[in-house]
């Protein structure tokens, strides 16, 4: 994660040659109620999360697919 402000993450991931989209989800810490940011296509390797609430602790996953 890099360029956090009180309410946006930007995720940065390594790339998959294997993978043609990426599933970015995120949760307030120890919730484990994930939420769905978006799909990015690849070689994109970053994305900008939204909507996050100030002074919150979050976790970011994100899953590689293949279409």
């Amino acid at each position: 994660m890099n360029a956090i402000s009180a309410t946006t993450a930007n995720a940065i991931w390594s790339a998959s040659s294997t993978t043609s989209m990426y599933e970015i989800q995120y949760a307030v810490t120890g919730s484990g109620n994930w939420i769905n940011a978006g799909l990015v296509a690849a070689p994109q390797t970053t994305y900008l999360i939204n909507g996050l609430q100030p002074n919150t602790s979050y976790q970011v996953r994100v899953r590689g697919c293949v279409t």
